[in-house]
């Protein structure tokens, strides 16, 4: 089974860490022999992952790197404001408009997303 699920990875996947990701992560959490909760289950995310490797070479490569940007840099401020707990003292925030066009940004990567996923 294992193997089925890591020939069919390496068969079709370009991404060396979407490889890595199969082994480590997908077929190393499966240590069973039922049909459905594991093989069908394991094929399942593999399959998924080929098929969003090949979503995300479709679609704009510039609106996508925009959005991950967006998202790391709101996530490491969000991080800091949910993670921070010190009384009296000021912290930086971006202004709204910055954040605005941050948000801009993931739509615009995240309607790149859904307009190739309804070409599927």
């Amino acid at each position: 089974m294992d193997d089925i699920a890591r020939r069919c990875a390496n068969r079709n996947l370009r991404d060396r860490l979407n490889r890595s990701f199969v082994g480590k992560t997908i077929i190393k959490r499966v240590h069973g022999f039922d049909y459905n909760n594991h093989f069908r289950a394991m094929l399942m995310q593999v399959i998924g992952l080929i098929t969003l490797e090949k979503v995300e070479k479709r679609i704009d490569q510039t609106k996508l790197q925009m959005m991950k940007a967006a998202l790391n840099t709101l996530k490491g401020h969000r991080n800091t404001e949910a993670h921070t707990h010190l009384k009296g003292t000021t912290r930086r925030l971006d202004a709204p408009s910055v954040t605005k066009r941050r948000f801009v940004e993931v739509y615009k990567g995240l309607k790149s997303f859904e307009d190739e996923l309804r070409r599927l």
